[in-house]
C-alpha cells in the first residue's frame, strides 16, 4: 500500500509519496523538513515507511532527537498522535487510512533546557532502514509474534 505523506510547514502544504521516502530533517539544501541554524548538518533524522508502518530514525548529524520528548539512539515506530523534535522543530504525527500527516512548527528551546536531562527510552530498536544514497543504515526486517505456536510448544514441553 502506497502512502500519501503530507507536510504542513508553517502556511505551505507539501506532497509526498512513500517512494519519496525517506524524508530528511536537517540542514542543507537536500533536507524536507529544514531545522534552523543548521545548514550544514546533514541528515539529523530520517521519516521513512517500513512493512507499512513510519518510523524516525536518528541521523548522522549529532544533534540529539527526541520520540515524545524523550531522547532516542535508534529508530522508533511512529504511532497516531507521536511527536518527534529535533533541534527547535517539533513534527506532529498525524494518520488518516492512506495518509500521513505532518505538522511541522519551530519550538522555542528553554533557557537553560539540556537535552541530556531526560533518560533514554528503554531498549525497543528497529534496525534501521537503507535508502539509496543514505548514509550508515541498513535495512529494516520486521517479524510478528504469533503467540499461539508459542504457547503450543510450551504445552507440549511442559507435558514432557
Amino acid at each position: 500500500m502506497s502512502r500519501t505523506i503530507i507536510v504542513r510547514d508553517q502556511d505551505e502544504e507539501r506532497v509526498y509519496a512513500s517512494e519519496d521516502l525517506p524524508l530528511m530533517v536537517g540542514g542543507g539544501s537536500d533536507a524536507q523538513i529544514p531545522v534552523s541554524d543548521r545548514d550544514d548538518a546533514g541528515p539529523l533524522a530520517l521519516l521513512g515507511i517500513s512493512d507499512d508502518q513510519p518510523f524516525v530514525q536518528p541521523g548522522t548529524g549529532g544533534e540529539p532527537v527526541f520520540h515524545n520528548e524523550r531522547p532516542i539512539e535508534t529508530s522508533r515506530w511512529l504511532s497516531h498522535g507521536d511527536a518527534v523534535r529535533v533541534g527547535n522543530v517539533r513534527i506532529q504525527c498525524e494518520f488518516a487510512g492512506d495518509r500521513l500527516e505532518l505538522r511541522v512548527s519551530r519550538v522555542p528551546l528553554h533557557a537553560g533546557e539540556s537535552d541530556g536531562d531526560v533518560p533514554l527510552l528503554a531498549t525497543e530498536e528497529i534496525e534501521p532502514v537503507a535508502y539509496e544514497g543514505a548514509v550508515g543504515v541498513t535495512r529494516a526486517r520486521h517479524f510478528p509474534i504469533r503467540p499461539l505456536p508459542i504457547l503450543i510448544s510450551a504445552f507440549f514441553l511442559h507435558s514432557a
